[in-house]
């Protein structure tokens, strides 16, 4: 908000981390939310419920979770990184915050 209200620009690099954020951020909310288990039934009901391996037929949702939410996490780091670097050149005496 802060750089809008300055009318400073962002670059596309910290866009495209954006992007590709809220992309691994959807596509794990989806593997998260698919109930596969559950504590509140017998462990052979519980095992009734789970799906195949999808990838290298190894991998299942829960582990597609995991791999999608840390990729989500980095690029949303990396907004944070690159977001500022338009300031690069620019005098710390004429940044408005400083």
């Amino acid at each position: 908000m802060m750089k809008i209200k300055y009318k400073e620009g962002i670059r596309w690099i910290p866009c495209m981390y954006m992007v590709l954020s809220f992309l691994c951020w959807g596509a794990a909310l989806y593997f998260f939310l698919a109930k596969n288990t559950s504590w509140q039934v017998t462990p052979a009901e519980s095992r009734e419920r789970n799906k195949h391996c999808i990838i290298l037929n190894f991998f299942d949702h829960h582990d597609i979770w995991h791999f999608l939410s840390s990729c989500a996490l980095f690029f949303s780091f990396m907004v944070l990184f690159t977001l500022d670097d338009d300031l690069e050149n620019t005098p710390r005496s004429k940044i408005i915050v400083f």
